[in-house]
This record gives structure tokens, sequence and C-alpha cells, in this order.
């Protein structure tokens, strides 16, 4: 009999069953333990034993034996919480950490109770490090490599780089005169601007670098131009620290900033002017921009302040600030974003404009020449003008005379004979379309103020006028010039001198050459410099050639001087005299797009008194011919002077810009026939904060709250997974190790790649099942007392058997 093996089969019991319930015990301690993943042990009988029978042989089994305690991953059911670092995963996956001493994220857990520790590192509460990724604050994109996730405790100042404003502005309003928000403004003065010099304003707070908080005002006002409204964006003119140009410098010294203080600076917090125009609908068609000198003077008719500049993403128009002496560009967004360039025309404009007797209002095209005045009231015509009706009719005429360069920079003219004093400007006799056929224009007009206009075609043009004047042959009748004599080129608010010829960079000849001139520019040799009608060049560099010549500045004095730095080495340009004229004597030197040389003042005409007196004159040319105009002058008569102008609907840009901004938002500026409001405004700029609360979301990424209003995606966390989750070791603390079972460890981000998403404010319970450990714990109770009722049992036949011998 084999008793002895029974009771090592009974033994066998007690300690599988011993095990067993430890498991068991495990788990039930477990209960509560955050994340805490139950086991589950299976047995397995042990290799049997061979007896023979009278069938034959047979097996006897030698008990049971534990064969794995395996580790159940189900999920557990979350607990919400009120810490938004509490984490479940709803899925697969492990959070990674890193222990203080380790160099590596070798720990892995699903127990997602964390906090950030003193130093803004997110912790486990053994202290391990949770790991992730630093992501863009802005649009959550993942940056760089897993490691620590740390919070910013504070989030530095932002300095604004857009404004978002969408207004409406009445459609009803009337139209405005043309004094202009610029002409308004004044930030020398205590109140820089009346409230009677525009229609509606409205107000925001900007942000500079240091996160100081700035009150920037846009004021909005009605052009005399039909549905086209203007803005003017502004500063406190104290806080202005924008740097001069150059020549600023110079014109304005020892100031090298705006200067409110400086009385010459009324441009001082004016930091962009504009023009919005709108269609019949109210929608935007274009925003037209200009930067705001010193002075104050933008020069729309100029490309010296048009700022045809967009941000980084080419949608809207920027303006450059300084309030700290740092620089900063602002955009400005009325909902409207650029769709593409437009060719800005060339405009010709008398320097006045003429009056219609009859109404005592500007002139219009309807205007009968006979009650064309000027400004004092004086006719061009007399009434008994007819010269259908006089004895010899080439005795007793008025002609109206323009002379000047075409579109296409050909010298022309037109003189053209009034029929009848009862003829209209812009009809009967055809005076305007005569003008425009002459000069290649667009169209010849007549504007609201009664002064002559030449449209060229879009792009660059050399359209130029030189002079406008009226001629009669009635006796004891003295004509006057309601447009203004002399050169118009354009209405410049500075005063300007132009030299009376064209100067080119091939032969030309204007008696026999019908093509379009060559000419000069800035950039131009002075090897390739030549005169009308000469096939040589204009230059002797045999001999020393030079320039002599005088200069009046803008306060009356004069100055004389000889060119003597001047070197005519055939590889010198026209540019080296302009620099020298324009740093010697405050002046503005440029070479104009008909060839001629321009000398300008470099701040607008303040009118009155104090009128500008610039002019220029040549005195003599050595070795060379008379390139800018006739040597010898004794006075400054024959130069074309330019006087500033207040009136400034003029322009020569003659380029492609980007001010067509048809593609609207979801809000934009309108022009609607409803009172001016404000509908939205924003800006993107902040003060310094400090962090008040924290949030993620089901994508891992950690958001932070700060006292400033921002709110900044710091990091995302990361997931790992594993190919063999039995493999992996637990090292106590609810972490677990990688081992050579387990595989290497397969990272991602939250719901990706098969892994799980994260509960924010969540944490995952254990999923230890107590009904289903207490009927264990009675079957494995019940499998030990079993056992050991095997072997008290057969202890009892063993001495049943040595009881025999008695």
């Amino acid at each position: 009999m084999s008793l002895s093996g029974s009771l090592y089969a009974g033994i066998s019991g007690l300690s599988t069953m011993g095990n067993g319930m430890s498991v068991l015990g495990d788990n039930i301690a477990n209960v509560n333990t955050v994340a805490f993943n139950s086991s589950r042990s299976t047995f397995q009988d042990v290799l049997s034993q061979s007896v023979s029978t009278a069938a034959g042989t047979a097996q006897v089994g030698r008990g049971v034996t534990l064969t794995t305690v395996d580790g159940l991953f189900a999920q557990g059911s979350f607990e919400s919480t009120s810490t938004p670092t509490d984490m479940a995963i709803g899925g697969e996956g492990f959070f990674m950490l890193r222990g203080g001493d380790s160099a590596e994220a070798d720990m892995f857990t699903r127990a997602g109770e964390f906090r950030f520790d003193q130093h803004g590192f997110l912790t486990s509460p053994g202290g391990h490090f949770v790991q992730g990724w630093s992501v863009d604050k802005n649009t959550g994109q993942i940056e760089g490599t897993i490691g620590d996730i740390r919070m910013d405790r504070s989030t530095p100042p932002v300095q604004t780089e857009q404004i978002d404003l969408i207004v409406n502005l009445d459609a009803r309003v009337d139209q405005a005169s043309a004094s202009t928000l610029y002409d308004s403004w004044n930030g020398t003065a205590d109140d820089p601007i009346a409230a009677t010099n525009y229609q509606y304003t409205t107000s925001l707070k900007v942000y500079d670098s240091k996160g100081v908080a700035r009150d920037v005002t846009i004021y909005f006002d009605r052009t005399a131009k039909e549905n086209e409204w203007e803005f003017l964006v502004t500063s406190d003119p104290a806080a202005d620290r924008r740097e001069l140009s150059e020549a600023e410098k110079q014109t304005y010294a020892p100031d090298e900033q705006y200067n409110y203080q400086n009385p010459a600076h009324r441009g001082a917090g004016a930091l962009m002017y504009g023009k919005i125009n709108f269609d019949n609908n109210g929608n935007i068609t274009t925003i037209d921009t200009w930067d705001v000198p010193a002075d104050g003077r933008v020069d729309p008719d100029r490309t010296t302040n048009r700022s045809n500049r967009l941000d980084d993403s080419g949608n809207y128009p920027v303006f450059d600030a300084n309030f700290t002496g740092d620089p900063q560009t602002i955009a400005l967004n009325f909902g409207a974003r650029s769709d593409g360039s437009s060719l800005l025309p060339q405009i010709l404009v008398s320097h006045d404009g003429a009056i219609d007797i009859t109404t005592d209002n500007p002139i219009t095209t309807e205007t009968r020449w006979r009650d064309v005045r000027d400004s004092e009231g004086r006719r061009i015509i007399p009434d008994d003008y007819d010269p259908n009706l006089a004895a010899d009719p080439s005795e007793d005429h008025v002609a109206i005379s323009v002379t000047g360069f075409d579109h296409e920079g050909r010298p022309v003219s037109l003189t053209y004979e009034i029929p009848d004093r009862n003829t209209r400007l812009g009809a009967d006799g055809e005076f305007l379309s005569q003008l425009a056929n002459q000069f290649g224009a667009v169209s010849a007009g007549i504007d609201a103020d009664g002064r002559l206009t030449l449209r060229a075609p879009g792009g660059a043009s050399r359209m130029a006028i030189t002079g406008i004047d009226f001629v009669d042959a009635i006796a004891d009748f003295t004509t006057v010039n309601p447009f203004g004599s002399g050169a118009v080129n354009v209405s410049s608010t500075k005063k300007e001198v132009v030299a009376p010829v064209q100067t080119y960079s091939a032969p030309y000849d204007t008696t026999t050459d019908t093509d379009p001139p060559s000419l000069i520019s800035a950039a131009t040799r002075w090897d390739a410099v030549y005169v009308d009608g000469n096939p040589d060049p204009a230059i002797d560099f045999d001999g020393d050639p030079a320039i002599s010549y005088a200069i009046m500045t803008r306060d009356g004095t004069l100055l004389e001087g000889e060119y003597s730095n001047f070197e005519a080495s055939p590889d010198s340009t026209v540019q080296g005299f302009l620099d020298h004229l324009s740093n010697e004597y405050d002046v503005d030197a440029y070479i104009d797009n008909t060839g001629r040389l321009v000398i300008r003042d470099r701040v607008a005409d303040p009118g009155g008194d104090e009128a500008s007196q610039l002019n220029f004159r040549i005195m003599a040319y050595t070795d060379m011919e008379e390139i800018f105009g006739p040597a010898d002058m004794d006075d400054f008569g024959d130069f074309h002077v330019i006087s500033g102008s207040p009136e400034r609907n003029g322009s020569q840009t003659g380029t492609a810009v980007d001010n067509r901004f048809g593609d609207t938002e979801a809000m934009f500026t309108t022009q609607y026939a409803n009172s001016s409001t404000t509908i939205y405004q924003d800006q993107n700029g902040f003060a310094a904060g400090f962090l008040q609360s924290v949030s993620v979301d089901t994508a891992g990424i950690i958001t932070g709250n700060f006292s400033n209003g921002q709110v900044l995606m710091q990091a995302k966390v990361a997931l790992a997974d594993f190919a063999n989750l039995q493999g992996l070791h637990k090292v106590g603390g609810n972490i677990f190790r990688a081992t050579t079972q387990s595989g290497a460890p397969v990272t991602g981000e939250p719901g990706t790649n098969g892994l799980g998403e994260i509960a924010p404010n969540s944490l995952e319970m254990s999923n230890v099942d107590l009904g289903t450990e207490f009927v264990k714990m009675i079957t494995t109770q019940r499998g030990f007392q079993a056992n050991s009722k095997m072997i008290t049992t057969t202890d009892e036949m063993l001495n049943e058997l040595i009881n025999i011998k008695r």
C-alpha cells in the first residue's frame, strides 16, 4: 500500500491552497488601491505515478501545484475627483514615470494620482516624474522628445501683435470737407484732436514688450469721396518713442525719437493713417494705409509715407509702435483679409480750384467758361467775350495752355481755344477729352474742389504738368488763372523745385523720336547721361567734370558751393550727387519719373508767413552739357516751382500696392445705414501673469489658466503599452517595470495607435471584484479543509496498519 503518497498529495494541496489564499488576500487587501490590477492563481496536477492493476498499468496523481499568478489588466471603474491632475486612462496604456535617481523613464503605472511639486514638475505620490512632451502654447503641437512635464508658474508679458476691430460706420453721415484727420491731429497739444473733427472713435488697450497696458484710440471720419472713410490710429503722444528716420534726425536734431514737446512734432502719437473704401452694399473693397511722419504731414500723393506692408500671414495692414524703446509691429484687422494688389494710378491735380460764380461753389464739368472765376472772384472771360463777333477772331480769343509730359514721358502740350463763353468745361468744346488724349491719360476731370485733374493709367507713370496758363488777346483785359500757374506734377505738402529739362539714359531727340524716351534714374551711371538731341554722352571724362550750384533753403538762407567731391568716373552714379545735396542742405533730392532733378523740402510747408523759400539754380557746368537745366543763371527763375499745398488728392505712387480687401471674415467692418458702433474688439497682447488653475483634456494636454487672462497649453502626457502585459514586473507603489518577457514599451499620444484617452478629474479604481474573490475564498477554504481531512484520514489508516501487529 502507498499510503504515504496520499499524505504528500494532501500536503501539496494544503500548500497550493495556501498560496491561492495569499493571492485572494492580496486582492481583497487592495480593493481600494488606485488602479490596482487584481491577480489570479491557477493550478495544475503534478506528474502522476504508474502502478500495476489487474487491467495493466495505471497512473495515480501525486497532488497539485501552483501554475501561475496572472495579473488581470481589465480596466477598473472611474472615480470622479475635484483635482484636475488626477488622470485615468480610458483604454490601453500606462503613464510613464522617471525616478529621481534614473536617467530613463523606466517605470509605468495606471495610477494617475499626480501633483505638481514645488519646482513645477508633475510627479506621482512616490516623487517620480511624469513623462510627456512640451507643446506649442497656442496650437498644442508637440515639440521635442519625451521628458519631465513641468508647468510654468508664471508667464512673461506678450506684446500686442494684432488688433481685431469690427465696427459699423454710419452710411447716412454726410460727406466731410477736404480736411483730413492727420491735419486735425496735433500731438503737441493738450487735446490732440477736437471732437468736431471726427465722426466716430473707439479705444482699446494694447500691451508693450514689458506688459504695460497702452491705450490706442482709432478715429473715423467720412471723406469727400463717396463710400470712403478715413481713420487715424493714435496713442498717448507722451508715450510715443518711435525712432525718427535718418533724414528726420537731421531735420529735428537733437531729437532722435518722436517728441511731443517739440512744437514741430505734430505727428507724435499718430501711429497710422488710412482710408477704407466700401462698395454700395457696405462691404470693404480697399484699405490704404500711410505712416505718419513726425511733422504730421502724411503726403498721400507720394510713396514717401505710404505703407504697403502686411503682417506675416499676408492678411492685414500693419503699423509700427514703440512705447519702451523696443519697436513693435501691430497688425490691424477690420475683418477683411488682403486678397490681392492693385495698380495705383498717378493723379495730377492743379494747385488751385476754380469757383462757379453763379453758385459760389467749386466748378463742375457742367460749369460754363463764362462763369469760371478764381478764389478772389475774378473771371477768366469778360461778359462781352464772343470771338465769332469780332472783326478778327484771331485777335480776340481766350485759350488755356497745358504743357508737360505724357504717360510715357514724351513732351506734349495742348492749347485749347475756348470757342464760346457759353461752352461747358466738360462738354461742347471737349476740352477735358482733348487734354486726356494729349497726355495719354485715362481721363481728365474736375474734382470736388474745382481743381483740374489728370488720371494716368495704373502703374508707374511719367506723366507731369509743367505749366497751366491762360492766354488772351482781348484789349484791356487781364487774364487770371484759377487753377494756379506753374508746374503741377501733383498737389504736394512740401515745396519742390523741378529741373526744366529731361535727362536721358540713351540718345534721344524730341524733334524726331516718337518712341518713349529712356530716362535717367538715381542708379544711372554718369557715362550714360544724355541730353536732348545729342547722340554723344553729356559728360567729357577727359576733363574735370563738375557742377556749380546754389541752394536757397526753406528759411531763405542762400547757400552756394561746388560739388567738389564729384569724381566723374564712368562707374559712378547720379545717386552720389543726390546724396550730397540731401545730406548737406537738409533737403530731399531725387530723380522723378520724367527724368528731372527734384529738390524738395524735408518738412511740410506750414503756410502763412513761414512759407518755404526753397529754390535751386545751376551756376556752371564744367566739362559737361546742361544736364539739369541752363547754366549761368542770374536768378532762380528757370526751375519749376511747386509750392507746398494743403490739398493732397494727387498720387504719384504709380505702383502695385496690397490694398484690395475683399475676403471678409465671419464678422467684418461695414458701412450700413445704422449708427456707428463698435461690434467687436480684441487684441492678442498680455501683461505678466501667474498661474491660477490647471486643466487637462482627453488628449492629455495640460493647460494653464493665468491671472492675465491667458490660457496656454503647457505639456502633453505620454502613454506606453507593451506586447505582453503578463511579462511586466511589479515593484510596488502601483508601479511596473519592463522585462524581456514584456518587451520594450511602445510610446505614443493618448488616443493614437491603440492607446486610450485621458479622463481628467478621474482616478481608475481597483478592478478587484469582492463577490468573485469571496466565492474563490470559499472554494479555496473548502479545498484546504478537504486536503486537511485527507491527511488526517490517511493518518488513521496508517495507524490501523500499525495496529495489525497487535
